[in-house]
């Protein structure tokens, strides 16, 4: 309010005596954190911390995958997720195949500029994803899946990031590079 009167003038100085004690107990709490840990402290704890090492690791051109413990995906969710497009996929693929006439539907396709800028983009993305799953898990098993997503498309890569999710523990390495140590995830660790 306005009208208000002012505090006293020793009232106030007295909060302020008080804070000013606190801090200085915060400092010696920490000076004294410090002299144990050899590292200087915050009130959120220590400065120079997993997280920062991990923030300043990666800033610095290191891997994130590299950090202490390793980074850690939502495989639950991603698993999730991947379950949705396969189920998705499953049902419009298989409305496609029932009601659509696969031949003259790409032919029509085929005519259209657009028609073939998708499919060129199409196939840009199955190929890179196949480049992953072939450097990830090896050519012997990476085949068969390169194979089945030409052919079945978006279904496939659904059905291999719910497995890969399923099997990488919550890992983001394990997940990107799979089981395989291989000279890359050598120099990531």
């Amino acid at each position: 309010p306005l009208l208000a009167p002012s505090p006293s003038p020793t009232r106030s100085a007295s909060r302020v005596g008080a804070r000013l004690a606190r801090a200085g107990q915060r400092k010696g709490t920490e000076r004294a954190r410090a002299g144990r840990s050899g590292r200087r402290t915050s009130r959120r704890g220590t400065i120079g911390g997993p997280r920062v090492r991990r923030r300043l690791a990666f800033a610095g051109g290191a891997s994130p995958m590299a950090a202490p413990g390793g980074a850690r995906v939502p495989a639950r969710a991603l698993a999730a997720g991947a379950a949705v497009g396969v189920v998705a996929m499953t049902a419009v693929i298989g409305r496609a195949l029932v009601v659509g006439d696969a031949g003259a539907e790409l032919k029509q396709l085929l005519e259209m500029p657009w028609g073939v800028v998708s499919l060129v983009d199409l196939y840009t993305g199955f190929s890179l994803f196949s480049c992953w799953i072939i450097l990830r898990d090896g050519v012997l098993y990476g085949l068969p899946w390169t194979v089945a997503m030409m052919v079945l498309g978006n279904w496939t890569a659904a059905c291999y990031v719910f497995l890969a999710a399923l099997r990488c523990g919550g890992s983001a390495e394990r997940l990107m590079l799979g089981d395989r140590r291989t000279a890359s995830a050598q120099l990531l660790a």
